[in-house]
């Protein structure tokens, strides 16, 4: 559709080229709605988009030329979950060559659909797939987990289990996490650790109850 039917959205938040230089993803918003344009640099001419409505957009990327990973956030209360009124993530893979889009974690088994960090984009065993930190329920508790999406069919599943309180990875060229962060918010007890050949070491830690690594 060409660019008016979308309404005047004057204000540009996000520029994105894609790898091949063929394209641009363009980000807009009017102030109240958003969003995300697909244009051909050839001929300027709009190839297709997604509606965020509302949502803010916090990050747009691409997963080689023909998938495009577009993160947005909203602030609400999750129904049957127990917590505070937050902020959630949710990150949406638009397929160029089919012209549809889906959560990235729709497929996620007992997991939300909500993501805790931007995706990762890698190549494994010649596929294009995202890695991103996600949430899995153990027991009934939300616990973080480091997921894998293949991007082409969305298969997914769970590549790492967090500890208590695992806030960060590292993750290799192979797609593989190889370092992990804690951080205990009560004490202010930071760890670091690697991936060992069996299991995960701890390799610093301190009590650092303002300022963390």
């Amino acid at each position: 559709a060409p660019l008016e039917a979308y309404g005047r959205l004057p204000l540009i938040e996000d520029v994105q080229i894609s790898p091949d230089g063929a394209l641009i993803a363009v980000a807009m918003t009017d102030g109240e709605n958003r969003l995300v344009v697909l244009k051909r640099l050839a001929d300027d001419k709009v190839i297709g988009g997604l509606r965020a409505g509302d949502k803010k957009v916090r990050d747009v990327r691409w997963a080689g030329s023909d998938f495009l990973l577009v993160t947005t956030s909203q602030t609400a209360l999750v129904r049957d979950l127990t917590g505070p009124r937050r902020e959630y993530l949710i990150s949406i893979v638009y397929d160029l060559a089919t012209k549809r889009q889906r959560g990235l974690m729709d497929r996620a088994e007992n997991s939300m659909n909500v993501v805790l960090s931007m995706p990762r984009v890698r190549v494994v065993d010649g596929e294009l797939v995202a890695i991103v930190e996600g949430v899995n329920f153990v027991e009934n508790r939300g616990q973080v987990g480091l997921f894998r999406v293949k991007l082409k069919t969305g298969v997914t599943r769970t590549i790492e289990d967090g500890q208590e309180n695992t806030d960060d990875w590292v993750v290799g060229a192979d797609g593989l996490a190889v370092a992990q962060t804690e951080y205990d918010q009560r004490s202010g007890l930071w760890k670091l650790r690697l991936k060992g050949p069996k299991t995960w070491r701890i390799v610093e830690e301190a009590t650092l109850p303002i300022d963390r690594p």
